[in-house]
Order: structure tokens, then sequence, then C-alpha cells
């Protein structure tokens, strides 16, 4: 059952909500993340800068290697 604690001054934590809002909420970051970059190349593009695709592209298969990692070794201590 979702909690009560959404609006604007009472929030819930992450860790509080439910599996299904845990989802929904990663889903949106990973989307606002997405517009975020996006618009970042507009402007490089906008102001005749070099793209900042390749670099913002190497940061986020960095972060996913790191959670992958993190993944493999608590799942070994898991075995």
């Amino acid at each position: 059952m979702a909690s009560n604690r959404r609006h604007k001054n009472d929030t819930a934590s992450f860790a509080e909500l439910t599996f299904a809002e845990q989802a929904k909420s990663i889903n949106g970051s990973l989307s606002r993340l997405m517009a975020a970059i996006q618009a970042h190349e507009r402007r490089a593009k906008s102001e005749g800068r070099s793209s900042t695709l390749p670099k913002a592209i190497k940061t986020l298969q960095n972060k996913v290697n790191d959670l992958q990692e993190k993944w493999q070794e608590n799942l070994s201590k898991l075995l």
C-alpha cells in the first residue's frame, strides 16, 4: 500500500517508497537525465562547442559498470 507521505512538505524517502514507486522514480530520473543531456548537447551546439555526447555516454557507461561490479560483489557474498 502506498504511503501518504507524498506531498511537497512531507515527502517520503526513497527507501520508504513501495517497489513500484521506486521503479517509477528511477524511470523518471532516467528520463529527466536524458532530457538534460539532450538540452546540454543543444546548448553546446548553439554555442559552437564540440559535442558533449561522447563524454556523457562515457560517464554513464562508467556508472553502469560501477553498479554491475557492486552487484557482482554482493551476489558473490550471497553464494
